[in-house]
């Protein structure tokens, strides 16, 4: 994040901070020294007033910069796959989701279909979450840091290679 490039907090600069219980849009009013009055923008609360320091501000904006470019990074790996391409969802210790790429909605997304690796034997039983989302033919999209096949994914050193293991018996 110290390497992002800081924006100039004038007039009219946009941001999302906390606010009751919503994460309110704010628009700076006016900017004075360090100092910004700032008014809620969003429909919720709209027209509520408070002050921000500008540094504050400015670490708001870096913060949101720096999780899109995650998020952006993460959606071009699944947008990157072809439909049909199996890839493992590392579900910790060991235990990997074996998935099936699928166009949902527009986009690709994942369908899982088989458990492998390292798994509890509850894990395995038919009210186990994973087990029911495998019969029910749910589709998702994890953030691509989980899963094996992604250049984000950061375990590889500590964890199996799923991709020729063999599917675990369901309950």
């Amino acid at each position: 994040m110290s390497t992002q490039a800081l924006t100039k907090i004038v007039k009219g600069t946009r941001f999302f901070a906390p606010w009751a219980d919503s994460n309110a849009e704010w628009e700076v009013l006016s900017a004075r020294g360090g100092a910004c009055r700032c008014v809620i923008v969003s429909e919720d609360d709209k027209g509520c007033k408070r002050s921000f320091a500008k540094e504050e501000i400015q670490r708001i904006l870096q913060w949101a910069a720096f999780t899109q470019d995650i998020y952006d990074k993460s959606n071009a790996f699944f947008v990157g796959l072809q439909v049909g391409q199996i890839v493992h969802y590392n579900n910790g210790f060991n235990g990997f989701v074996r998935c099936r790429v699928v166009e949902h909605e527009g986009r690709n997304q994942l369908q899982q279909i088989a458990l492998v690796g390292s798994w509890e034997d509850r894990d395995l039983q038919p009210h186990s979450y994973h087990v029911k989302c495998i019969r029910s033919e749910m589709v998702w999209t994890p953030h691509a840091g989980l899963v094996f096949e992604a250049p984000q994914y950061a375990n590889k050193d500590r964890s199996i290679d799923p991709t020729g293991l063999e599917p675990l018996k369901l309950g």
